[in-house]
């Protein structure tokens, strides 16, 4: 049978094996029908840009520009939010139900990350078991779960693993031909993320570049060369969105606070918690990963407890290895060196522990590493088999009597602190039965009572049992253990990922009363409202939800912000009246009904004359893109818009004569000619064409590329066999 035949049936038979379990995990959702995926930021802003987003392509519209919070704002240019570039998500957005794109959306990132880990280790010639083991544990580790409302970050991180395979061939080839492929892959992962997530394959590049060029100057100049021009070509690829993202961030009034609490960077050493992130608490008790200012710190790089040290065993126990190997193992621990120098540091300010997919990516080979070294063993090894024992053991017992024991006496205390911390809390609502069940919850998740910890503990006990005894039939004690391993693994994520009823879904979208209520007092005439309540979790729109239905609000979700009308203060430092139509007042919190008043006097809030001879003007259209003004006739005037000014809107050729400039603070001025009755203004990114036209060129060099180095291979073959 042929070698690439092999393969691909190899590639094949994993692939249904991951899309099995990906299905079993993730079941009702993978149908679209009877749940959906619930949390509270996908329930603020990211399903209702979504929706935004969907709604716009089923009616031809490329979705540029959200009217409807923070008082106009561009939508996909905050890729952190809403992503519009991901070429899956282009696919399942064009092809399927809302409902069922969404969830797959996110099912695909999963699969497509396991079966690039799978090929990596295949390619590294671990045997089939041990690179389908990696492959789970890259699909399903930990961070996989932990950042699940924020897809963008997994969807790029998933090409990780073909990338290091094609550089990989590149280093030990020699050849540049395997770096420009590998620009195709650059470009997808520079499409699938957002400006923050773009760092991180930078990242990979420096621990690939100590792993490979180690010593070897010449060899790490190529390196350099060839990792630099797939980068560079990558980023001009995607140029037409990235274009837009830098805009939009360097608009932005967010500040980087360049300071972190001298606590959080111990984030490094508490991630080794990792190995029983229980420990630490998990997300239905106490955390103690707040200290830290961080959240579920042992479970961001927990691929399970045996297979942690199992690639622990990878990176200490020694056998002959070839220099490919060395240079693998070197990039692997390179990898794990970046995400603890992330955390130590103060660039976990900037980075965040979002670095440790890439630890993840390190742990997965050191496990195929180690998976080999015990599969080659012909003695015990006690020192290694009595320090797992021991460990276990010792976890089991601290954990138990911890929570079983210790704990209840001090219940009381730890939820009167839990209770009075929260109250300064300024991003979240007080949750009084949500803190009192996570301290009451404490002994059910640590302890044997959470099959997770039991299972875990097993098999760490195993894995000291297997290294004590070394037992003939290895690889049966093999998979056991990494069954064990790997079960508390996908148990967490089930958990972690909540999945609620579809009809929920159909719920938020209908709206309850007092939305229809405001919605029926504003969308006829787009009116714009403010909302004022004692928190954000009051208002009738709550973070993005206004996108939902089409109501202009002054509030949003957003993390890269912009001067809007929102901001706008009169003399006495109180938000200017004449920036909404409405104000909707919730002076308590748990009110069914709040407060609607609409401001009596002055013209609309999102279209005024700036100046005398005022003529009557609506809003008669509006679409994502686009807005159209009826004007009665009248002298020439200058009317002006406090939807928030941004580059790239433009007069509409066909009103012809009309002249929009910048009125600050951050507003459009619009100087209307005396017989103009009709004004529509377009908005596209002003780098939309640049960005195309970069873009273009990037691909007609790669290709120029591709061509002279196929050719070169060419000669260099005929050149071989010759000699031969």
């Amino acid at each position: 049978m042929k070698a690439s035949t092999v393969v691909c049936r190899e590639v094949f038979c994993f692939a249904l094996a991951s899309l099995a379990v990906t299905l079993l995990l993730f079941w009702p959702a993978a149908m679209g029908v009877p749940a959906n995926h619930y949390v509270i930021d996908l329930i603020l802003g990211d399903v209702s840009r979504n929706w935004l987003v969907y709604q716009a392509w089923e009616q031809g519209e490329m979705p540029w520009w959200d009217p409807y919070t923070d008082g106009g704002k561009p939508l996909p240019a905050e890729a952190n939010a809403v992503n519009i570039s991901d070429p899956f998500k282009v696919l399942l957005f064009h092809l399927l139900p809302f409902e069922l794109a969404y969830n797959w959306a996110r099912l695909v990132p999963f699969i497509i990350s396991g079966l690039a880990a799978f090929c990596l280790l295949r390619y590294f010639h671990f045997s089939f078991i041990t690179s389908a083991w990696g492959g789970f544990l890259y699909q399903f580790a930990g961070c996989n779960a932990v950042m699940f409302s924020g897809p963008t970050i997994q969807a790029s991180f998933a090409y990780y693993p073909l990338l290091w395979l094609l550089w990989d061939l590149g280093a030990v080839q020699g050849r540049l031909l395997w770096f420009a492929f590998s620009t195709l892959l650059t470009a997808l992962i520079f499409l699938s993320g957002n400006l923050q997530s773009h760092s991180y394959v930078f990242l990979l590049a420096v621990a690939f570049a100590i792993g490979y060029g180690w010593r070897r100057w010449q060899r790490l100049v190529f390196l350099a060369s060839g990792m630099g021009l797939a980068l560079g070509l990558g980023l001009c690829l995607a140029a037409p969105f990235l274009f837009s993202q830098l805009e939009l961030f360097l608009l932005s009034v967010r500040r980087l606070q360049p300071a972190t609490l001298p606590a959080g960077m111990l984030s490094g050493l508490a991630s080794l918690v990792a190995v029983f992130p229980w420990g630490f608490g998990t997300f239905r008790t106490l955390d103690a990963s707040k200290f830290l200012g961080q959240y579920a710190l042992g479970f961001w790089i927990y691929i399970g407890s045996a297979a942690l040290l199992i690639a622990l065993i990878g990176v200490c126990m020694r056998l002959e290895t070839s220099n490919s190997e060395s240079d693998r193992k070197r990039t692997a621990l390179a990898l794990l060196g970046v995400y603890f120098v992330v955390c130590s540091t103060p660039l976990l300010r900037y980075l965040y522990t979002r670095t440790a997919w890439l630890a993840v990516l390190g742990l997965v080979v050191l496990f195929a590493m180690g998976w080999l070294r015990l599969a080659a063993l012909r003695v015990p090894s006690k020192r290694w088999g009595w320090a797992v024992v021991a460990l276990a053991l010792v976890m089991g017992l601290v954990l138990n009597v911890g929570g079983l024991l210790i704990y209840p006496r001090l219940q009381s205390r730890i939820e009167a602190f839990v209770l009075k911390s929260q109250r300064s809390n300024t991003s979240l609502d007080e949750a009084i039965a949500l803190r009192k069940f996570q301290a009451a919850n404490f002994g059910n998740e640590v302890t044997f009572k959470n099959r997770e910890t039991l299972v875990a503990f097993l098999g760490l006990l195993a894995l000291g049992v297997f290294l004590l005894r070394t037992p003939t039939v290895k690889w049966v004690w093999l998979n056991g253990i990494l069954v064990l391993s790997t079960l508390p693994l996908l148990w967490f994520a089930h958990r972690y990922i909540p999945m609620h009823p579809i009809s929920l879904w159909e719920k938020l979208r209908a709206g309850g009363p007092e939305q229809r209520r405001v919605i029926d007092a504003l969308r006829e005439n787009g009116l714009r409202v403010r909302e004022t309540a004692p928190g954000q979790h009051e208002y009738v729109f709550p973070g993005a939800l206004a996108q939902l239905f089409k109501v202009h609000t002054l509030q949003g979700h957003t993390s890269l912000g912009l001067m809007h009308a929102g901001y706008v203060t009169n003399a006495s430092g109180d938000l200017d009246p004449t920036s909404y139509d409405v104000e909707y007042r919730s002076p308590a919190r748990g009110m069914e009904r709040g407060e609607l008043i609409r401001r009596s006097a002055g013209p609309p809030a999102r279209i005024r004359w700036a100046g005398p001879g005022e003529r009557s003007v609506s809003i008669v259209e509006e679409t994502l893109n686009t807005i159209t003004l009826a004007v009665n006739a009248g002298p020439p005037g200058g009317l002006i818009r406090t939807d928030t000014y941004y580059p790239g809107w433009q007069v509409a050729p066909e009103s012809a004569g009309v002249k929009l400039t910048f009125e600050p603070p951050c507003f459009a001025r619009i100087q209307v000619p005396a017989q103009t009755t009709r004004i529509r203004l377009v908005y596209a990114p002003c780098w939309w064409r640049r960005g195309i036209c970069v873009a273009a060129l990037a691909g007609l060099l790669l290709s120029i590329l591709l061509v002279v180095l196929f050719r070169r291979l060419g000669k260099d073959s005929m050149t071989t066999a010759r000699a031969t």
